[in-house]
């Protein structure tokens, strides 16, 4: 709760992060895609926060981007989805740091991301932006 409360709103992290994509001009390129474990971060977390802010939602959220949760299991030809501790155990990687901490899951996706493409996986985008699912606790505000 302490950390919460001395961290930067949504709105602030998200134009730095907005400074940060002009300075390199990664979207503007075609250069860059989002990496994601699942469907989830931007088709329904992302795009609902947004709402919750009172903002819409950035265009480069609107991109396609890689769902690597999918990409892992189509390449490694794995039937069923796994998360992020589970792909690195199959690579016989084990997790870095503390699970579900944005910052360590955004490192060891990296590192599956690494282990893909030295292996021979080429990266295309696989998931599109569609309506959120509802969820409880990430609709709209009660009265």
């Amino acid at each position: 709760k302490e950390t919460v409360d001395k961290s930067p709103t949504f709105v602030e992290v998200l134009n730095l992060f907005q400074e940060f994509l002009a300075k390199y001009e990664l979207f503007r390129k075609k250069s860059a895609a989002f990496v994601t474990d699942g469907p989830f971060d931007i088709r329904d977390f992302i795009t609902k926060q947004c709402i919750h802010s009172s903002i819409e939602r950035p265009s480069y959220f609107k991109l396609p981007w890689v769902n690597i949760r999918k990409m892992y299991r189509e390449f490694y030809g794995f039937k069923e989805g796994m998360n992020i501790a589970k792909m690195l155990e199959t690579l016989h990687m084990s997790f870095d740091g503390r699970q579900h901490s944005g910052l360590d899951d955004a490192r060891n996706l990296y590192r599956i991301a690494e282990k893909m493409r030295q292996d021979g996986c080429v990266f295309k985008t696989n998931m599109y932006w569609d309506k959120p699912k509802r969820r409880k606790g990430l609709g709209r505000k009660r009265r």
